[in-house]
């Protein structure tokens, strides 16, 4: 080890434990490195970090406040903790908003035990408001050969704007609020907006979206066709 790589590593306790990480790198990517669990839903290490979903928020000693753990970065002698009692609440009320906003049909969702969503509401025991307030669904976009986009379960995360525009410099799905739908409820607009004529079919949308949201046409109803063998064979 030479003397410029011994410079640019520094030392930082998470969760009471001492633990060495490159400087420069986040809170999140040492944590992942160190194979400790912070849920994030708008992250896709591949991207530029937004910050958007704040689930993967932590505590710093001596920080007022909670931060973003995915844009964050590391400095000695940070003393981190990505688990405690005022976290698991922040990141259940999160969860929870979005499950207000959200369709309650896991069971028949395309995406179910591949869901990023899924996955955290389990882990965090949130089930959707019983009070949560009713909308119009808005229409699936079918009219793209490829891909299939249900903006009722867009999560807001900007994952797929974020890789369309920055990845694969087309800039082809935007952020738009449909004609008169709820302008809380900000997502991919529909039929127009969400897949313009600078698509070129790439699927990267598909590949970084953590929910149901946007799919691949091709791979629609295997998940269903696999379950099915598996239960014929049981």
């Amino acid at each position: 080890m030479n003397q410029d790589t011994v410079q640019h590593i520094i030392a930082i306790r998470v969760n009471g434990v001492e633990m060495n990480c490159p400087s420069g790198i986040t809170i999140l990517e040492a944590c992942r490195a160190a194979d400790i669990f912070i849920p994030t839903l708008c992250h896709d290490k591949r991207l530029i970090p937004q910050g958007a979903c704040r689930l993967c928020l932590v505590e710093i000693k001596g920080y007022q406040m909670p931060v973003a753990a995915c844009s964050t970065p590391v400095l000695a002698g940070m003393d981190i903790l990505t688990e405690s009692d005022e976290l698991t609440l922040l990141r259940r009320a999160t969860l929870a908003l979005i499950l207000a906003n959200h369709p309650n049909d896991c069971m028949c969702c395309e995406k179910a035990g591949r869901c990023t969503l899924q996955e955290l509401v389990y882990k965090h025991g949130v089930a959707p408001p019983s009070d949560a307030p009713r909308y119009d669904a808005l229409p699936v976009q079918d009219d793209n050969e490829s891909i299939l986009v249900d903006v009722n379960k867009c999560v807001r995360c900007g994952r797929c704007i974020a890789v369309c525009r920055d990845l694969v410099k087309r800039s082809a799905v935007v952020m738009h609020t449909p004609e008169g739908a709820d302008e809380t409820r900000l997502m991919p607009s529909g039929r127009i907006m969400i897949l313009n004529e600078r698509c070129d079919l790439c699927g990267e949308c598909v590949t970084t979206c953590p929910v149901g949201s946007i799919l691949d046409k091709q791979q629609l109803g295997k998940r269903k066709e696999l379950a099915g063998i598996r239960m014929h064979a049981g």
